[in-house]
């Protein structure tokens, strides 16, 4: 409870609202208080914990009946998008969507559109609390997210009710629905329609409820509405609670049949196969929107005709697991309680009634409340007797539990009571004699409104909850041990004694304890009892606190010299007898086991075991003696077990330790843990189960039973939450999956290491939980996280918290980045709020808890260390701000890493930037004046601007997806500059704008903000249709246009709204209009959207109806929406698209209709051939329809240069004309290549085969050999060969193969310009064949033809001929293409060999170079650098056919020129983009960095090649997998078979993270590796001889320094740690006791540990082994008698050691090639440590003191009396300690065994004796027996004592046989 609970529950808050107001209340969901809303007639207010949040007031003036009805709570399922939820339909989706074909399509596009698809149908169904306001005939619901919604009413509202999960239920008053004349429905027979109807979405109807009703014969069930005279009174909305939801129930009332009903409600999908009602074990995640509520009978009555039905109401209570999911319903009806017990759903089980009061009106005489458990779903039943008294039902209103309110004089309005419990042993105190009691109001959660005689009312809370965490788990225990009768009365009797005494948190487990030993000897006096102590000294022993801190030092310097009769602050009482004695200390037994395994609770086990051991000496000395071996001072200084020697238990104390440790091993006990379900089963006892729990266990099984609620949610959520013991049911687990197998294997011990950690996320436990682990208990799991930290589980299995768990954050973020955050599948990936509190809450100090709650994004947000302060200081004193840089930090971070040596593009910004003034070097001509040279310069600035109008088709290319997040504002977009300043003369020019066509400066404009709008990422969230209107300009402009058009290929344009996309096209804005149809067709594409569709369509005269009014639509408009329809129709093979663009491809020879202009005939010719290829995109050889197999010969015959046949002709009736071929053979051309592609036919590919001889060159456009060229390998894709020779072999004969005279005859020139055409469509098509994979060969192909063609026009002539400039003009245009070839080989690899040559073809200008060729240049710069490097080009269908619609040969010549091709679709690069720049982070610091990969593909050139990250994969049809190559950096492989999730997320975020190990720095800080902490140090791990020796001085007392002089300075250690580590918590550590130096020799042996302790974790890299280091200093160096757990501790190191030495071979210590690992902790210090002790228990068997009380021990005397009474308390306690620690260290058997071990010895040497009974074996022959003996007895005990303990050491053994046979009563010598 919070402090702001406490103030409340004191002071009160009134409950009782403002006259004439109504109020209903919500369950408190957090530590904020109970919600509540308050109405009157015109407000509404809603308060949270009585502090007001919101109110609604209402008008009532003009229209005063409409007033507020009511109000309530509700919880709908609200979608993401509003408006793309549609209720009227079974799915959310209109129709089923299209899914791209993998045959056409990339990995990338069909990711990104199911993604799409997913964002787009789905939504967030998560039930959402709303408030709802009802009016007369309007109903108002208001989402706390924002969202209102109005509904109208058909009728008015009497009552309301809320559903669960989701939805209201309605009473009406009255009904008058709209079109209805008499009002009767037609879905009852009844005249009058139904009453009871139910709203379960805002976008939903209000239907009628209808109830499933069984027919006569039992042989169907049919539904029908409810009653009209069937009126509901009370309706209980279910609580998920830890197991199932209670059972929704409603209570109807007949007032016609007098029958009163009890159903149960469920809510169905329309389909009625799924019940929203999830299985018992599921949390509450619903993702169908239900729209039907079912209501089953489970229980009737008939009740007498003059009830007065306003008073009947239903209450459930008690969800109790322990038979089946079910709940309790109380029913009040004429003073009698009517209790169903019902199991889930509808099913009655019991049924019962107890006496009750009758209430007033309109109150209740029972109520639902939290009390003795409080925790939500285990509620119990506040009920008045009719005596006027309180009594509290649970356990399904078989307990009673007496309670009472204090009474008060003071006024009870607004005052906070406090329920208190009767004790039946004592009578009712005077504040019991308060007005009676005459009802319950408004229960909710722990609070009730109790309503006394007279009217007063008084706020009560009903939370009887203990609050000590203590008292809380023994009774969690107790419960599931103890029978019902027994736990009750021990509850009870704690609950009276905490409220007698008034004992706080701190005291309420004093009451505990006395109510235990009340009860078990027969007490009933309720109070303390503890006499007065005689004198201060007396009273501070006996005290608790004292008990507790007597080992601090300045308690152990006092001296007390009288001994205490007892330091148990348990009152004193003969030994208890108690038929529950056994079970109720199995119980408390198990508790302190629980508690012996946490370091944090050791305080909560010190005030525990007084308890256990006073219970333990009426069970068995056993017991006892376990405890006193423990914690021996806290026991009290008696020692007698001689007393209790008689009593024999039934069974021996369990040992959770001892047992975890037998399971490691190969041969394990038959025995099982007897934990609380194998105890009951034992004690013959049916547990209460009072908080659920498994029920008894009848296998035997040494794991937990699985609970009735079978799920793994819900085991784990009772195991964490009520079980009592949740480490020991964990570890059980965990310690039974690693059990050993027989053989000795790697594989074996990985998998079982596997399973543990599966297991131990399964149970949710943390490495502070195993921190905080004994010694012993914590090795084994960290060894087999080690294990699975060397070896994690690959191929999915594993979500991010188990790779989290075992200190794989790089696999964890793949895992969580790559995959679905809102997945709920795999083992740890559920998620409640008991994950919230255990890895938020107790972890939140750690990276781990900051990760897994979502707070740790980036390096900035982890904690600094004194040294990053300190310099941040300097610098803030210093000035040395560093300056803010406005690039995107990881953008620049890639830049740094990727092009990290030259800058590269630092140059291509400059290149490409048209925004800034160019500056042109001009040489100085005197021979000119001013005048000639102001005219040539204006000639140079217009050449200029054309360059400039071009830079942004490689700028857009360059600054691709640069941007992944974008603001709110106005975006913005670069102008173009279009002056040029010429130096060295610094003079400025602007061009003559007269000069520019208007339409090339739209058209600049249009690329210039395309460029800027495709900066934004196709993966960037926040754009929706809203941003984009936002941005939308007062008036249309062409940048506007492109910028619309850069957000359609992008993808974005698909959330535009449809009517904010009629107002873009409404203007009829050519550029805008273009931008609209082609960005719609790009977002869709392949998808065949309809919606695109029908916009499309209007905007193409052939899908017009022919005698259609003429709708002005621009050309260029047509042209973009042809295109769009071959874009959205992509691969789809749609017959009916490829028919329409199949006619518009011969557009030229058809009459009627509209001409197409000739200037525009050209390209709209070549979009339709464009589009018709595009739709049936290599689907030529699957398609079989006889039309595609006439447009297959129509196109063959165009692409010959000819007419088609009279076979073939379109339609007989339409008329022909003449056919262009000029424009229809390349369109034809290009459409029957992209048909074909990648078929290899070799049939279609004759069809591009060049003509043989002059003659039929000269028949051909040169230009169109280029398209031949490039159709023919296209469909002849696997021959492309990236070789000189290939190429050449397309051209068939060279210009150098011609013989003299067809030279002189004209020839050479034929020749030549068909062989640069052939040239450049064959690099064409190994640019498109090889596009992003970088490709050697390709490559150097390339380079070759470039600088080939670049020497060969070099070497042309200048004369200003025409054969010059025309062979000039083909040479550059051969080069352009080369280029564009060699750029998309090398696309996004910023080849520094091609920027060379393309820079060197950016600086050319003037006439001679056209428009055309700034174009390729640029566009082959940006390719280069695609994305800045982070994308590259894909070769699937798609992607190919984009980039040759893109790339298609017909280049401008002038910037104005769009005549034969449309600018805008230079542009659909853009879909053939592919991310596929795997880029490595560290997982720590988030930073990109530099990293060896190496990458197998199925090609064999390259099957296995190494990389340095970042860089460009291969495409991943060939990709097999991906390894860390790297012993810096934790190593993985991402195998593309074997684990096609990992693959799936590689491709989704294009990064692997990587874990550097600690001890290295990055390759960026450290290229050669000499800077390790190995290196550095100069050994691997330091002097590992102080981590064994921690405490080694000289004679002198000096400090004995190793070789390697530590303790080092904080200078060293400060290097070490933050250049060779990235865990925080480590540097942390290392600034927190490393940096201040000692001050004595202790400290400087603790600090040179300590620094040892860190170089070897992080030298090791094993930061998990630190806290276990650290404790075996504390091992080594603590005496036995400074701390009360020095026995535990030395049992601890023996486990230890016997883990290391015998079992961690089978436990991870075996690698793959038999080799041993190095384990986490040093087997030496282990050994050592033991070593140690052995010392020191030898030195204290040595002092007479101490071997008096062992000789006492060993004897079977009372230890107690050894001692004598000369010895302070002080002394005392030493001794015990001491005593204890040898015991432990010893591994001496208990009492019991000892003494049985004794008579056995006796008999086994009583021949030997003489006839008097003394031994007459000479000492030197006895010397010799002795060792026999002893070892037999060493055997014996051994076998006595099971194999979970270690062996009795032979010392012991030799000094117990001495001195049992040379006393003088056993023998003489």
């Amino acid at each position: 409870m919070t402090l702001r609970d406490e103030i409340e529950r004191l002071l009160g808050h009134s409950s009782t609202p403002e006259d004439g107001s109504s109020r209903v209340l919500l369950p408190a969901t957090d530590t904020h208080g109970e919600n509540a809303l308050s109405w009157t007639a015109s407000s509404v207010v809603w308060t949270v914990g009585g502090v007001e949040k919101r109110k609604w007031t209402y008008s009532t003036t003009n229209r005063g009946e409409e007033h507020i009805i009511a109000a309530s709570f509700a919880k709908f399922s609200l979608p993401i998008r509003p408006w793309a939820f549609s209720p009227s339909e079974a799915s959310f989706a209109k129709r089923q969507p299209t899914l791209l074909s993998p045959d056409t399509f990339g990995p990338f596009a069909l990711l990104r559109h199911s993604e799409q698809l997913k964002r787009n149908t789905g939504a967030d169904l998560r039930p959402k609390l709303c408030i709802c306001i009802f009016r007369r005939d309007i109903a108002f619901i208001h989402s706390l997210d924002g969202l209102e919604f109005t509904i109208n009413m058909p009728f008015a509202v009497a009552r309301v009710w809320r559903l669960a999960p989701v939805g209201l239920m309605f009473f009406a008053a009255g009904f008058n629905p709209i079109g209805s004349q008499t009002g009767a429905s037609s879905l009852h027979p009844a005249s009058s329609p139904p009453l009871v109807y139910s709203l379960l979405s805002p976008y939903d109807e209000i239907r009628p409820v209808h109830e499933s009703i069984i027919s006569t014969d039992d042989s169907d069930t049919f539904e029908s509405p409810l009653s009209p005279h069937d009126e509901i009174m009370s309706i209980s909305a279910p609580r998920y609670t830890i197991g199932a939801p209670d059972p929704s129930l409603v209570l109807v009332f007949n007032a016609k049949k007098h029958i009163l009903r009890v159903l149960s409600y469920e809510l169905q999908h329309p389909k009625h196969s799924t019940s929203l009602h999830p299985e018992v074990y599921s949390p509450p995640d619903f993702q169908i929107v239900p729209t039907k509520t079912i209501l089953r009978e489970v229980w009737r009555t008939d009740v007498p005709p003059n009830i007065n039905h306003t008073n009947l109401y239903l209450c459930v209570f008690d969800a109790i697991l322990t038979e089946s999911p079910g709940a309790c319903a109380a029913i009040p009806l004429l003073g009698t309680l009517h209790i169903l017990s019902i199991q889930h759903p509808h099913h009655l089980a019991r049924h019962s009634s107890i006496d009750i009061a009758t209430p007033p009106p309109t109150s209740y005489a029972a109520a639902e409340v939290l009390a003795t458990r409080c925790i939500e779903g285990f509620t119990d039943l506040l009920v008045i007797r009719p005596d006027g008294s309180l009594v509290l039902l649970s356990h399904g209103g078989i307990t009673e539990v007496f309670v009472s309110i204090p009474h008060t004089n003071s006024n009870l309005h607004g005052v906070m009571a406090q329920l208190a419990v009767r004790s039946p042993f004592i009578p009712l105190p005077s504040y019991d004699r308060s007005p009676r009691v005459v009802s319950l109001k408004d229960p909710e959660g722990a609070f009730v409104t109790v309503v006394f005689e007279g009217g007063q009312e008084q706020r009560t809370c009903t939370d009887l909850s203990p609050r000590n965490p203590l008292v809380r788990s023994a009774l969690h225990v107790l419960a599931q041990i103890c029978p019902t009768q027994v736990f009750q009365e021990l509850r009870a009797r704690f609950l009276s004694e905490r409220h007698v005494t008034q004992a706080g948190e701190d005291g309420e487990f004093e009451c505990f304890s006395k109510a235990v030993i009340d009860f078990l000897s027969g007490t009933t006096h309720i109070g303390h009892t503890t006499p007065a102590a005689s004198g201060p000294w007396s009273r501070m022993k006996s005290h608790r606190i004292y008990q507790q801190k007597r080992s601090d030092r300045a308690l152990r310097t006092i001296k007390i010299s009288s001994r205490p009769s007892s330091s148990s602050p348990l009152p004193s009482s003969p030994t208890l007898s108690h038929p529950f004695l056994t079970p109720i200390t199995h119980a408390l037994h198990l508790l302190g086991e629980e508690l012996k395994l946490d370091s944090r609770k050791q305080e909560q086990l010190l005030m525990l075991v007084p308890l256990i051991v006073k219970l333990g000496y009426g069970v068995g000395p056993d017991w006892v003696e376990y405890w006193l071996r423990t914690c021996p001072d806290v026991c009290g200084i008696n020692w007698d077990l001689v007393s209790s020697a008689g009593i024999f238990s039934p069974m021996s104390p369990p040992d959770i330790i001892g047992y975890l440790h037998t399971t490691l091993g190969v041969v394990t006990s038959s025995q099982i843990y007897m934990g609380p379900a194998q105890a009951a089963e034992a004690y013959h006892i049916r547990p209460a189960f009072e908080y659920g729990g498994p029920a008894p266990s009848t296998s035997g099984s040494t794991i937990p039973p699985p609970t009735l609620f079978s799920g793994q949610y819900m085991q784990k959520k009772f195991i964490r939450t009520l079980s009592g013991l949740p480490l020991t049911h964990t570890l059980l687990a965990v310690y039974a999956s690693m059990k050993a197998a027989p053989e000795l294997s790697a594989a074996t011990s990985r998998a079982r290491a596997h399973l543990a950690v599966e297991t131990i996320i399964a149970h949710g436990l943390t490495h502070r939980d195993i921190d905080c682990m004994p010694v012993n208990i914590a090795t084994p799991i960290i060894e087999c996280i080690r294990t699975a930290q060397n070896l994690p589980k690959m191929g999915g299995g594993w979500g991010w918290r188990t790779y989290m768990f075992i200190g794989r954050e790089d696999l964890a973020k793949m895992t969580r980045d790559g995959g679905s955050i809102d997945s709920r599948d795999g083992l740890s990936e559920q998620w409640d709020e008991d994950d919230e509190e255990r890895y938020g809450e107790e972890d939140k100090t750690s990276l781990f808890g900051e990760f897994l709650t979502g707070k740790c994004a980036n390096q900035n947000d982890m904690y600094e260390t004194i040294d990053v302060i300190g310099e941040h200081s300097r610098a803030l004193a210093s000035m040395r701000i560093p300056a803010p840089v406005e690039m995107d930090p990881s953008k620049r971070n890639f830049s740094n890493v990727r092009f990290a040596e030259d800058q590269r593009l630092r140059e291509m910004d400059m290149l490409l930037d048209s925004s800034r003034v160019p500056n042109v070097k001009v040489n100085d001509r005197p021979d000119i004046n001013e005048h000639d040279l102001a005219k040539e310069l204006g000639a140079t600035v217009n050449h200029i601007v054309e360059r400039t109008f071009s830079q942004p088709f490689g700028r857009a290319i360059y600054t691709f997806g640069s941007i992944s997040r974008l603001s709110r504002d106005e975006y913005y977009v670069p102008p173009l500059e279009l002056q040029v300043k010429f130096v060295p003369q610094n003079m400025t020019y602007a061009p003559d704008m007269t000069k520019i066509q208007p339409e090339a400066k739209s058209w600049a404009e249009f690329h210039n903000g395309l460029a800027a709008a495709v900066k934004v990422s196709p993966y960037a969230a926040g754009i929706d249709s809203s941003w984009i209107a936002y941005n939308k300009p007062q008036d249309l402009s062409a940048e506007h246009a492109g910028y619309l058009l850069g957000l359609g290929l992008t993808g974005h344009l698909r959330n535009i709204w449809s009517w904010h996309g009629y107002r873009y096209l409404v203007p009829k804005h050519e550029l805008t209009s273009i931008a609209i149809l082609l960005g719609l067709g790009a977002s869709h594409i392949g998808s065949g959207d309809q919606d695109s569709t029908r916009l499309l369509t209007i905007h193409m005269r052939p899908l017009l109806p022919v005698d259609s009014a003429e709708l002005g639509i621009p050309l260029g408009a047509q042209v973009a929406a042809l295109m769009g329809i071959g874009l959205l129709y992509l691969g789809t093979g749609n017959h009916t698209m490829a028919e329409v663009a199949m006619r518009e491809l011969s557009i030229g020879h058809l009459s009627g209709g509209p001409e197409i202009p000739n200037e525009h005939r050209e390209a709209y010719t070549i979009t339709a051939g464009l589009a018709y290829g595009l739709i049936m995109c290599g689907l030529g050889t699957s398609s079989g329809r006889s039309s595609d197999e006439k447009n297959i010969a129509i196109l063959r015959a165009y692409v010959a240069g000819k007419e088609p046949s009279d076979g073939v002709q379109f339609s007989a009736s339409t008329p022909i004309l003449g056919v262009n071929l000029n424009y229809v053979t390349p369109a034809a051309t290009i459409a029957l290549a992209l048909m074909f592609l990648k078929t290899n036919r070799e049939d279609i590919a004759s069809t591009f085969e060049l003509p043989p001889d002059p003659a039929g060159l000269k028949e051909v456009q040169p230009s169109l050999l280029l398209l031949r060229a490039l159709g023919r390998s296209l469909i002849m894709w696997d021959e492309i060969s990236p070789s000189i020779s290939w190429v050449l072999g397309q051209a068939q004969r060279t210009p150098k193969d011609l013989s003299r005279k067809q030279v002189l005859e004209g020839t050479k020139e034929l020749y030549e310009f068909a062989f640069y055409n052939i040239l450049s469509g064959a690099c064409l098509a190994i640019g498109l064949k090889f596009a992003g994979s970088g490709s050697d060969a390709a490559q150097r192909t390339l380079l070759h033809f470039h600088d080939k063609l670049f020497e060969n026009l070099r070497r042309q002539s200048t004369a200003p001929s025409f054969d010059n400039q025309l062979r000039r003009a083909v040479m550059r245009e051969a080069i352009n293409f080369v280029d564009l070839a060699l750029s998309l080989v090398m696309a996004g690899t910023g080849d520094i060999a091609s920027l060379q040559r393309f820079r060197l073809r950016h600086g050319l200008f003037g006439p001679h170079i056209k428009f055309g060729a700034h174009i390729a240049t640029h566009m082959a710069l940006g390719f280069l650098f695609l994305g800045g490097g982070r994308y590259t080009l894909g070769i699937s269908n798609a992607a190919i056919a984009c980039l040759v619609v893109s790339l298609f040969p017909r280049f401008p010549l002038h910037s104005n020129d769009t005549r034969g091709f449309l600018p805008a679709f230079r542009h659909l690069w853009v879909l053939a983009v592919e991310p596929r720049c795997v880029v490595a982070r560290d997982a720590d610091t988030n930073e990109i960095t530099r990293i060896p990969i190496r990458i197998k593909t199925s090609d064999k050139a390259k099957n296995n090649q190494q990389y340095i990250c970042p860089t460009l994969l291969p495409d991943f049809n060939r990709f097999l997998s991906l390894k860390i190559d790297s012993p810096r950096y934790w190593q993985f492989t991402i195998d593309a078979k074997a684990d096609p999730q990992a693959l799936n997320n590689l491709i989704k975020t294009q990064t692997i993270y990587v874990k550097r190990r600690a001890g290295f720095l990055g390759y960026s800080e450290d290229p050669t590796g000499y800077q390790s902490i190995s290196v550095w140090n100069g050994t691997p791990l330091g002097d590992p001889s102080l981590l064994d020796f921690p405490s080694v001085t000289t004679a002198e007392g000096r400090l004995m320094h190793s070789t390697l002089e530590l303790p080092r300075s904080w200078s060293d250690m400060g290097h070490i740690t933050r250049s060779s580590v990235n865990e925080q918590w480590l540097l942390a550590f290392a600034d927190r006791l490393c940096r201040s130096p000692p001050k004595s020799i202790q400290e400087a042996s603790a600090l040179g540990y300590i620094q040892q302790s860190l170089l070897e974790v992080i030298s090791g890299d094993k930061p998990l082994a630190l806290p276990i280091i650290l404790t075996m200093y504390q091992l080594c160096t603590w005496t036995p008698t400074e701390s009360s757990w020095a026995a535990m501790n030395a049992r601890d190191l023996h486990l230890t050691n016997e883990f290391y030495s015998q079992l961690f071979r089978f436990h991870g210590g075996i690698l793959d090639n038999n080799s041993q690992r190095q384990s986490m902790l040093r087997m030496p210090s282990v050994q050592i440590a033991i070593n140690n002790l052995t010392l020191r228990s030898e030195v204290l068997r040595r002092e007479p003191s101490f071997a008096r009380v062992y000789r006492a021990y060993i004897g079977g005397s009372d230890v107690g009396e050894s001692l004598g009474i000369y010895f302070s308390v002080n002394e005392w306690v030493i001794m015990l300690r001491s005593l204890a620690f040898v015991l432990q260290h010893e591994r001496v058997p208990v009492s019991q065994t000892l003494g049985a071990l004794k008579r056995m010895a006796l008999q086994q040497i009583q021949p030997q004796g003489s006839a008097n009974g003394t031994l007459t074996i000479p000492p030197a022959t006895w010397r010799t027996v002795r060792v026999g003996l002893a070892l037999i007895i060493q055997k014996t005990a051994a076998s006595l004592m099971g194999p979970r303990f270690i062996p009795w050491s032979l010392e012991s053994v030799v000094d117990a046989v001495e001195l049992w046979f040379r006393t003088p009563a056993s023998f003489s010598s």
